[in-house]
């Protein structure tokens, strides 16, 4: 099986930007949507770069695994915590880092677009 070192991203994007919005509070309002989804947008990225990288190697050799830490270690038995993409995993990273872009895309925008509404009322 073949090891990849940037599958934690496809996880740690969201989840740093997720973070960042939450600890920052009202400070982050004037941005936060630009982070939220550059980062969601990163993270398909990374699933498109991973990919292009499973549609050039043979059938048998497409799953790509992490190693994130030892989760056990009790004499002989062991016990890892990692991650795993292969062929159908893939195609749910790309269908809900896609999608979830575009949701983020198309909430900033209504919303920009009803805060401009909002301020041209006469009242």
């Amino acid at each position: 099986m073949t090891t990849s070192t940037s599958l934690v991203y496809l996880i740690a994007l969201p989840l740093a930007g997720a973070a960042l919005l939450l600890l920052g509070g009202r400070r982050t309002d004037k941005w936060g949507h630009l982070l939220a989804t550059a980062l969601s947008a990163s993270s398909f990225g990374v699933g498109l770069y991973q990919l292009s990288q499973m549609l050039g190697r043979s059938t048998e050799a497409r799953p790509v695994s992490q190693k994130l830490f030892e989760w056990i270690n009790v004499g002989t038995f062991n016990v890892d915590a990692g991650l795993l993409l292969d062929q159908l995993s893939i195609c749910f990273v790309l269908l809900i880092t896609g999608v979830g872009t575009l949701i983020h895309i198309y909430s900033s925008l209504t919303c920009h677009t009803i805060l401009i509404a909002v301020d041209s009322l006469p009242f």
